[in-house]
């Protein structure tokens, strides 16, 4: 038995409910959906990046975190966080040289420019996955296959839902001056 927004489906029931259904659901129950959300971050920020006393997480040694949840034009939840490991710069210093030492602001600068990447690769729709079908893993041999089909679906999913849309809206222009009307998305 699945229970998707507070509606219990049968055995097969997730699978057979399509996307306008699961859709459907979730906008009947928004609170179920952010519940779920909340449940989701809390167990990677929990167990992944701040693990228990004793316990070093994914990044290494966490000193804190601060994490704050947005929702995007059409009301999907999303959280931005930082991480600051132990030993670091603490972050008043790292100020401080940011500030008082352009040579220093500028190899930090080129390193995160050299670590960040956006990316979509344009896609094919006759051989693309269906952006409601996550890969499952019982579909490969490999574990490399694995991550290739996830990359792809990745995607697929950002090439159909993340692209900035030909016509400007409201959001392009969210932080603008008064009277400047450049697009924050540098689009075209």
């Amino acid at each position: 038995m699945v229970k998707l927004a507070g509606i219990i489906l049968p055995n097969d029931g997730f699978e057979m409910a399509n996307a306008a259904f699961r859709r459907k659901t979730a906008n009947m129950n928004p609170a179920a959906i952010a519940v779920f959300f909340h449940k989701v971050c809390t167990g990677i920020l929990e167990a992944l990046i701040s693990p228990s006393e004793g316990a070093i997480g994914i990044f290494g040694d966490v000193s804190t975190y601060f994490s704050v949840v947005e929702t995007n034009g059409r009301g999907m939840l999303y959280l931005h966080c930082l991480v600051w490991l132990t030993g670091n710069v603490d972050f008043f210093d790292l100020r401080e040289k940011m500030l008082n030492n352009p040579g220093f602001a500028q190899q930090m600068i080129e390193y995160l420019e050299s670590i960040i990447l956006e990316h979509i690769d344009a896609c094919n729709s006759d051989d693309s996955p269906d952006p409601m079908s996550v890969p499952s893993t019982q579909n490969y041999e490999t574990d490399e296959a694995y991550v290739n089909a996830l990359r792809k679906y990745g995607n697929v999913v950002a090439s159909k839902q993340q692209i900035h849309l030909e016509n400007h809206n409201s959001t392009c222009f969210k932080y603008s001056k008064r009277g400047e009307q450049k697009c924050r998305f540098y689009f075209p």
